[in-house]
């Protein structure tokens, strides 16, 4: 499967697009292999069935699991915020995009590159990127006061 990114293209190896439902949100890292992580929405019974999926196939456990009607932009919010599964994304006790944001401020990397590292996509929901880019510019603002004080003690 062919999953196309703002930034990329990034394939899935052995996942069947249809088989847990439409991408519904796509969660992108600027890594080597440009790992991706796929929020789906699937419809059976008259309900929607949510999952989030990588190419590692791990087992991620998502809130709500189903909803009657489809989900609100912040109910997709708190979805991708509260996603557990991911060990790094346990360990750390952060969702599932601003975690990669701390990995990277871990590793030296400035604020702009931390947020630049982890992005959110949406087709179907064109307000959702918008979002989390505001959540990074505000992420940014926070660690600006350590950042400059960090340059400042290494120039010296």
């Amino acid at each position: 499967m062919m999953v196309y990114g703002e930034r990329g293209t990034r394939l899935i190896y052995g996942q069947d697009p249809w088989a847990d439902g439409e991408e519904i949100a796509l969660i992108v890292l600027a890594s080597v292999t440009m790992d991706v992580f796929s929020v789906r929405a699937r419809l059976s019974g008259g309900r929607y069935w949510y999952s989030v999926h990588d190419e590692y196939e791990t087992e991620f456990i998502v809130r709500p699991k189903t909803s009657r009607a489809p989900l609100t932009l912040g109910a997709l919010v708190d979805l991708i915020d509260t996603t557990e599964g991911h060990e790094y994304v346990d360990q750390q006790r952060a969702s599932l995009v601003d975690v990669w944001w701390w990995q990277q401020w871990e590793h030296g990397d400035s604020p702009q590159e931390c947020t630049d590292f982890a992005w959110v996509e949406s087709e179907q929901y064109p307000d959702l990127a918008p979002y989390y880019q505001e959540r990074a510019r505000q992420w940014r603002i926070a660690r600006a006061p350590e950042w400059t004080a960090f340059r400042e003690e290494n120039e010296s």
